[in-house]
Order: C-alpha cells, then structure tokens, then sequence
C-alpha cells in the first residue's frame, strides 16, 4: 500500500480523525473530575483493547457493537464494561474479605454504527465509573451508598462546569425503581439526602421510564441539564447490571456502573 493511499483513507475515514474536542479541554476535564472524586475511588488508565466478546457476552448486544481485532480481542466500545471486568477481578482476588471497589477511567471509544444524528462520532471520550461489592443477601439488598456516591459525583462536576467554560442550568435526576417495592427506599436513602446537598437540583422518580430496562437491574438513573440556549440534554447515564454475578458466578454481587459523555458535554454545552 503507497503512503499516498494512507493519507487519503487518515483524510476521508471517520474512524481515524482526530475529536473535534480540543486536546486541552479533554485534559481540564479529566482534571477537574478526578479531583471530585471521593476518597477510595481509583482511577484507572484502561487497555485500548477488551476480551473479544466482552460487550456481546455482558449486556446481550450484538457483536456489531464493537471492532474486532486479528488477535482475539475489540477495540473498546464502552469503558464501564471493562471496568466491571477489573472489578470483578479485584472482589475474586479479595476472596472472603468484604470490600467495596470503585473504579473511574476516562477513554476514548469507538463504536462501528453509523448514526442518523450528525453530532453522533465514531469515537467519543467517556467518563465512567464502576462500584461493586458483596450484598448481604443474595440479589435482593440495594447498594443505596453507590448509588447516592455516583449520583452525587456528577452533580458536583457539573455544578463546576463554569469552571471548564461551560454552560450547565437546571440539572435534573430521575431515578426508576425497576423491579417494585424499592421506591420508598430509593426516596429515603438517596433522593432525600442528595436533595438536602444539592438544593438547586430537581429530583424525582421516574417509573415511566421504558429504556435500559433490558440493560439495566434493580434500579437506573439519568441526569439531564439544559445549556444555554435552553436546550434539555440527557448527560449521564447508569444503573446496576448483572454483569458482575455473571463474571463471578455470585449473585450477591452487586455492580453499579454510569458515564458521562465529554465530548458531548464539551460541544453542546460550551459556554
């Protein structure tokens, strides 16, 4: 293949173009998150590449999902399943020890389809975190601490976003009960206290919510702002899921896992 053929494909491919985002941007954000961080959160430089399958095996998508590599593996599509790898790995290796692990990782990912939406990209920088521990009965305890921890991350990044020079009103968090009888404690022991941290926030529960009920167990969660212009957007996004009782055999797993998409984030809400 000539170098000219090289540089024809770099010009016209969308895979291989750089982000749209500036690099510095990227940067000030991944520093700023980090810093909001709790004590115990770890964050991780994750490999470029996953187990092949590993998005198809986790969450029931197709394969069509992610690249495959020659070499047995995918270009990763989603970082908080390769988060939940890691800490599944983690919870194995702490054996009868009861331990919380929580994880973040800020990475580049490449997804094949090619969307209606022309904001939509081949590859996009995803902030993500991962919380998993032992429950104390087997699949019926709701994690509530991760889900107020998780909750509460983004809220504090977002309320810090004039800080990276964008334009964040009227953040609003909807959590959906997705198995029933879980709301009165979702209310109690996430709602109510995040409420009391963050007055300027709407909270509510949102039992009409009808996506990521296949994706998602016991209970999901978004958080949606409105930029400058208005405009309403879905930011984040996250919920518990299976994979780790699936990757450990263990039931009482439980795994708690969202993301924020930076890119996004930088282009529609710059100020």
């Amino acid at each position: 293949m000539k170098a000219s053929s090289v540089l024809r494909q770099y010009e016209n491919d969308r895979f291989v173009r750089p982000a749209s985002t500036t690099a510095r941007s990227l940067l000030e954000f991944d520093l700023l998150a980090t810093s909001l961080l709790n004590d115990g959160w770890e964050f991780v430089e994750l490999a470029p590449l996953a187990p092949l399958g590993a998005v198809a095996a986790l969450t029931g998508l197709t394969q069509d999902w992610a690249i495959a590599t020659v070499r047995g593996t995918e270009v990763v599509s989603d970082s908080t399943n390769v988060l939940a790898m890691e800490a599944a790995l983690r919870l194995k290796k702490a054996g009868k020890n009861r331990v919380r692990v929580t994880l973040a990782a800020s990475q580049r990912l490449t997804r094949p389809q090619a969307y209606s939406d022309p904001a939509a990209q081949a590859h996009f920088r995803l902030f993500g975190l991962a919380s998993a521990t032992l429950g104390s009965r087997r699949g019926r305890t709701l994690d509530t601490d991760a889900l107020r921890d998780q909750i509460a991350f983004y809220l504090r990044l977002l309320g810090r976003g004039g800080e990276l020079g964008l334009d964040v009103h009227d953040a609003d968090v909807a959590l959906t009960d997705l198995v029933g009888g879980r709301e009165e404690q979702i209310e109690r022991e996430v709602l109510t206290p995040l409420a009391s941290d963050f007055s300027s926030v709407a909270f509510r529960l949102a039992p009409e919510r009808d996506w990521g009920r296949n994706y998602y167990t016991k209970a999901c969660f978004y958080i949606s702002a409105a930029n400058r212009d208005r405009a309403r957007l879905e930011l984040v996004d996250g919920g518990f899921t299976d994979w780790g009782e699936q990757l450990l055999s263990d039931r009482r797993v439980q795994l708690l896992i969202s993301g924020i998409g930076v890119d996004r984030l930088n282009s529609a809400f710059a100020g």
